[in-house]
């Protein structure tokens, strides 16, 4: 009801934090009816935690804080960055969520789940990511404990295989982000678990359930039909007198109408709005057959998994991981190596394999459907909590444990589980290509800070424009960096999410073609990466290098990444510095370098160095006149400010003559700084002139 409500909320202006606050806090107000019966299950709770065992249970609980603090972790994975943080932002900023498939394409895909992280965002104030991931990793640990109890697993068994779940890698990296295959793990297992309660229960009692989660499966992602199709197998090889309890419910009219009514809104709402919107139900995939005129009448495949798809590569894809997602290799689960097969010839002669092997069926046909569709791990992640039940084959299904093999059995297949969730978490930093080395210490708010401005910077930007804008700001983002789902105003980008646009700027042929676009397109700000290696020709900042020295003034810069504002004229300059032959040798200051009477002769071995000041000047141009030995070498632009950050510019040359200019802001007080001339080889690089310009202010 919560999805149904929010989803007709989405498209009108009467998104107010107070009315969420009010949906939220429903649920609980309607309990207070019945509070006796809470009470009694609380007890309930209660003693069935007393019954735990002690170790298994402390070992489950560190298990799971662990993995549930990576939910801390700063967002940083650029698919919420450009895409799943839309609707939080929007419903923030415009009390409405846009639905712009134009700025992103993925806009009107699927949204369920990113509108119950939105609107709790929303009502939080602040990115709610981690406190909804934590929720989600709890209620998928509580619906796979569910699925182990259906397949009659002990206790302290349940309590580690469920701990073995939780710990496999994928899941560590879906905690430290806002993809829906966390939210596909918990509706897998609930899947499961509602199957098997068809055996004991009839038709009637998993009814609202069962058509809640499939309505919710459906709103997830379209690859949740191939999960549920797979699912339906075992359900009607574990059901045959499924008819004979159908037509024994006698549900209330009036519920079983609302209950309809919503599971089709939930299921289908984002389909049919996307057709409405676009003319394609799944947008943007498959439009080679939907024919929409917002894309090229092509199937969107990702080539980098699409080209793998035998039986050798599906298990290649548990060791060599780092082909079949970003990460590195050896993150796919310890449990599926190691514990699997063996589980899988106990299971054989287990009293339970026929639900163990069911289940496990399950999971191997969505498996190896979508890895017939598209060879990428993440999309795997459902198919886990299933794969855990074969595991229960490691303890015998006896209820008696007196038997020396029964205990030895179980004491082995403790350690061996215990084991392989602690190389689960040793190999999760791994899964992911941004949690680097030290990720644990990223708790403090410095160092979460430092960690966004070196590798998400645009994030910050993003933050300090829309705080002091109203909403008007036109941005252009880097194409390797759209990160701009935080951004209060419009967004324009070549790159793949805008894949119209992205067309139309590769199509220009000069800077001066470039300019005109961007004019008309109203672009007020420029984000321009210094990280990027600048390239003269047939790049990206081949065209827009050119546009952005002579019109981008440097408004704020944080990290490796600078908001030029993007001036209607040149920006007027000048002159602070000019070393040109015989004036270069002043950077022979400390190390002789060759020169000549056409200029100073510089390689990775040779570097020159001198002292500028440029005064009081708050934002100068560079600019260096040099000619490279050849065109695999880079040269190297280096101001070093006193007390401040260095400028630092890595510059592709082509083995001719280039002039190379670049805006920048003086990061330090005292205006003294340290000109550095280098190449990142050994042929070097012959510098003809080297001049340094004050900016006049932006009026």
């Amino acid at each position: 009801m919560f999805l149904v409500f929010t989803g007709v909320l989405a498209h009108t202006h009467l998104n107010y934090r107070s009315g969420y606050v009010i949906a939220l806090a429903l649920p609980y107000l309607f309990s207070l009816s019945r509070v006796s019966e809470l009470n009694a299950a609380g007890s309930r709770v209660a003693a069935s935690i007393r019954m735990l065992p002690y170790i298994q249970f402390i070992f489950f609980i560190l298990v799971f804080t662990y993995v549930a603090s990576c939910a801390f972790f700063p967002t940083i994975n650029f698919d919420d960055n450009s895409l799943h943080r839309l609707i939080g932002s929007e419903l923030r900023f415009y009390r409405q969520v846009q639905f712009n498939f134009s700025s992103q394409k993925w806009a009107v895909a699927p949204f369920a789940v990113d509108l119950i992280h939105g609107c709790v965002t929303f009502v939080a104030g602040r990115d709610a990511r981690g406190a909804t991931n934590i929720m989600l990793l709890a209620l998928s640990s509580w619906m796979v404990w569910r699925l182990l109890r259906l397949v009659r697993v002990p206790r302290g068994p349940r309590l580690l295989l469920s701990a073995v779940t939780i710990s496999s890698p994928i899941v560590l990296m879906l905690v430290t982000s806002q993809q829906v295959e966390l939210f596909a793990i918990c509706l897998a297992a609930a899947t499961g678990s509602l199957i098997l309660r068809l055996r004991r229960a009839p038709w009637s009692d998993v009814l609202i359930a069962a058509v809640g989660v499939c309505a919710l499966a459906l709103a997830c992602k379209i690859t949740m039909v191939i999960l549920l199709g797979a699912l339906f197998v075992p359900y009607v090889m574990l059901r045959t007198d499924w008819k004979a309890n159908f037509f024994d419910v006698r549900p209330n009219a009036k519920w079983v109408i609302a209950l309809g009514v919503s599971a089709i809104f939930v299921a289908f709402h984002s389909y049919i709005f996307s057709y409405i919107k676009t003319g394609n139900p799944v947008f943007p995939l498959y439009n080679g057959i939907f024919k929409s005129p917002f894309l090229p009448l092509e199937n969107y495949v990702d080539g980098r998994y699409a080209n793998r798809r035998t039986l050798v590569d599906f298990f290649r894809m548990f060791w060599w991981t780092s082909n079949f997602f970003e990460s590195r290799d050896g993150v796919s689960g310890f449990q599926f190596v190691f514990e699997v097969p063996v589980a899988i010839v106990l299971a054989a002669f287990d009293k339970r394999r026929r639900t163990l092997f069911l289940m496990f069926l399950a999971a191997v046909l969505y498996c190896v459907v979508m890895f017939y569709a598209i060879q990428y791990y993440r999309y795997m992640a459902p198919a886990i909590p299933l794969s855990t039940a074969i595991l229960a084959a490691l303890f015998s299904s006896e209820k008696s444990s007196d038997t020396l093999i029964v205990r030895l059995r179980y004491i082995s297949a403790t350690l061996l589980l215990g084991t392989v969730a602690i190389f689960n978490l040793i190999a999760s930093p791994n899964a992911a290509w941004y949690m680097a080395d030290g990720w644990l210490q990223l708790f403090s708010r410095g160092k979460k800070h430092s960690f966004l401005v070196e590798n998400n910077p645009e994030l910050i930007l993003n933050e300090k424009l829309s705080l002091s804008g109203d909403g008007k700001e036109k941005i252009l983002f880097d194409p390797d960096h759209p990160v701009f789902s935080t951004l209060w105003g419009s967004v324009y980008s070549q790159s793949s999410y805008m894949p119209i646009l992205a067309d139309r700027m590769a199509a220009t042929k000069s800077p001066l073609e470039l300019t005109d676009l961007l004019r008309r397109l109203g672009v007020t700000t420029i984000y321009w990466d210094l990280s990027r290696i600048y390239e003269d020709s047939g790049s990206y900042t081949a065209k827009l290098g050119p546009i952005v020295s002579e019109y981008g003034f440097p408004v704020m810069q944080v990290g490796q990444t600078i908001a030029y504002k993007f001036m209607p004229s040149p920006i007027k300059r000048k002159l602070i510095t000019d070393f040109y032959p015989p004036t270069l040798s002043e950077f022979n200051r400390g190390v002789r370098v060759p020169q000549s009477k056409a200029g100073l002769m510089v390689s990775s071995k040779n570097s020159a160095v001198a002292n500028v000041s440029v005064g009081n000047a708050k934002w100068v141009t560079y600019k260096v006149d040099f000619q490279c030995a050849s065109h695999n070498e880079i040269f190297v632009a280096q101001v070093n400010w006193q007390d401040a950050s260095p400028y630092y510019r890595l510059v592709q040359c082509t083995g001719r003559e280039q002039n190379f200019t670049e805006n920048v802001l003086v990061r330090n007080t005292t205006g003294l700084a340290d000109v550095y001339l280098s190449t990142r080889g050994s042929e070097g690089a012959l510098v003809k002139r080297v001049r340094m310009y004050e900016i006049e202010e932006a009026q």
